[in-house]
This record gives C-alpha cells, sequence and structure tokens, in this order.
C-alpha cells in the first residue's frame, strides 16, 4: 500500500464553499488533481482523433496553446485572435531579429485584451503549421477548418475531451511509471485524470510560468498575472503557493540532503 500511487478523495459541504474557521470561502482550486505533468500532455497529444493529417496538426496544437500558452478554450477558437496575417508578420520580424517567441494579443474573458508571450515550443508549432498544412487555406483564424472557416468555442473542450477518452486506456501506466520514476513528486491519480478538462491545461501553464520566474529570477506576481489577465490577487497566489509545493519543498529538500552527503 506504501509503494502505490495515492488514491483519495474529498468533498465540501456544498459545490461553491467551504469551512475556514467561522467562516466560508469560495473553493480553491484543486490544484492537486489538475496538474498536467509532461508525460501525461504527451500522452494526450498522441492519442488526439482527427479524420486528417491537417486536422490532427491543428488540434495537437489546439492543446498546445492551452499547454504552452495558457489559453482558455474559447480562445484558442475565437476568430478575433491567432489571425494567420498577424502571425506571419510577427513570425517574420521575430526571425529577422534572431529570436523564436512572439507576443500576440488575446481578447479574453470579459473581452478583456491581454498581451501573452508565445513560448519558443509553440512558436516553431504555429510557424511549422502556417508554412505547411494551413499554407493553402484562405487567411483567417488560425484555428479553423480545412476550408478556412472558425470553429466553434467549443472545440478545444472537445479535442480534449476526446484525447483524454482515447488515452485513458493506458494512462494508469502511465501514472505508475511516473510515481517509479519520481516517487517523491506528485503525480495525479488515474481517477484525477479522467476528471480533467481543457482548463487544467491552463492551471498547469499558470504553475509552470512560476517555476519558470524564480528559476530565471523575475517576479512572478507581476508576470503570471500579465500573462493570464488575473486581476485578482488571490487567484496568482494559488499559484504561486501550489508551485511551492509541488516544485520548490522538493527541490530545497533535495538540495538539504546533498549538503548533508557533502
Amino acid at each position: 500500500m506504501l509503494n502505490s500511487p495515492q488514491k483519495f478523495s474529498y468533498t465540501y459541504r456544498t459545490a461553491e464553499l467551504k469551512d475556514q474557521g467561522d467562516a466560508k470561502k469560495k473553493v480553491n482550486f484543486d490544484l492537486y488533481n489538475k496538474y498536467v505533468e509532461s508525460d501525461l500532455f504527451k500522452a494526450l497529444l498522441a492519442n488526439v482523433v482527427a479524420k486528417s493529417a491537417f486536422e490532427k496538426e491543428r488540434d495537437e496544437l489546439v492543446l498546445g496553446l492551452g499547454y504552452i500558452c495558457g489559453l482558455r478554450s474559447s480562445e484558442v477558437t475565437d476568430p478575433r485572435n491567432l489571425l494567420t496575417n498577424d502571425l506571419r508578420t510577427r513570425i517574420a520580424s521575430a526571425e529577422r531579429d534572431g529570436i523564436q517567441t512572439i507576443t500576440v494579443s488575446i481578447i479574453g474573458k470579459g473581452e478583456k485584451r491581454r498581451h501573452v508571450d508565445i513560448h519558443p515550443k509553440a512558436f516553431r508549432k504555429i510557424k511549422f503549421f502556417l508554412e505547411g498544412r494551413r499554407k493553402s487555406i484562405p487567411e483567417g483564424s488560425l484555428i479553423c477548418n480545412a476550408k478556412g472557416s472558425p470553429l466553434s468555442l467549443g472545440h478545444a473542450t472537445y479535442v480534449f475531451r476526446m484525447a483524454k477518452k482515447s488515452a485513458g486506456a493506458n494512462i494508469a501506466t502511465v501514472i505508475l511509471e511516473l510515481h517509479a520514476k519520481e516517487p517523491s513528486m506528485h503525480f495525479i491519480s488515474d481517477i484525477s485524470f479522467y476528471a480533467l478538462t481543457f482548463h487544467a491545461l491552463r492551471h498547469t501553464y499558470a504553475t509552470n510560468l512560476v517555476d519558470f520566474c524564480y528559476k530565471h529570477g523575475y517576479d512572478p506576481w507581476q508576470y503570471v498575472p500579465e500573462q493570464m489577465g488575473h486581476e485578482d490577487k488571490e487567484t496568482t497566489q494559488e499559484y504561486v503557493v501550489f508551485d511551492g509545493k509541488l516544485h520548490r519543498r522538493e527541490k530545497i529538500r533535495r538540495a538539504l540532503n546533498d549538503d548533508a552527503t557533502d
């Protein structure tokens, strides 16, 4: 029992509230059951269901825009976002300057606009798609059908759900292997995996972004809200605290152990 992955569940008295001393407070993000480790994401990508090579590459990019860039599901296919003409111009300008990242304007929740830095991994995937299977399709939304028409705002949610369903057959093995490789680190259970939604990719991105900031000496309290579009400081705090539990604590423990053996 001690060597097997932990599986547990809990419920609050209502779906919206929990006890906080004598007061009641909105439920915090259950980030422990929504963090998608990189191997789990690879399993999702490998199980994207599509009818053509164009649709498969497009829908893999759909998941990547959530995991690597932190976009909401509706933002991925909003016809005002990720316009191909703008992307081509920005990519060409970046390449002239010898860089592999661009900043794009995203209209998101509440019709609010934010500027998102596109990670080099996403930069390369977008460029490859634009110059490949997306090349002969009319300009417009990056994520579109084979004729160039925009997709529904629920498309990303559908892609994630179908990939998760397809990956479910082998996900328990993937999670067991993760636990065996890094027994001291946190990984979700297979039960939690089945409950994931596309928004878990955004949660994961935010947590990883906090980790990135600390690794490179940046202030997550400034950069994370800018990239995520957070207006409430407490929302950012959720990710900062969770990153501390997920990454920092284990790294500190390892450093202490290394010091002890010197």
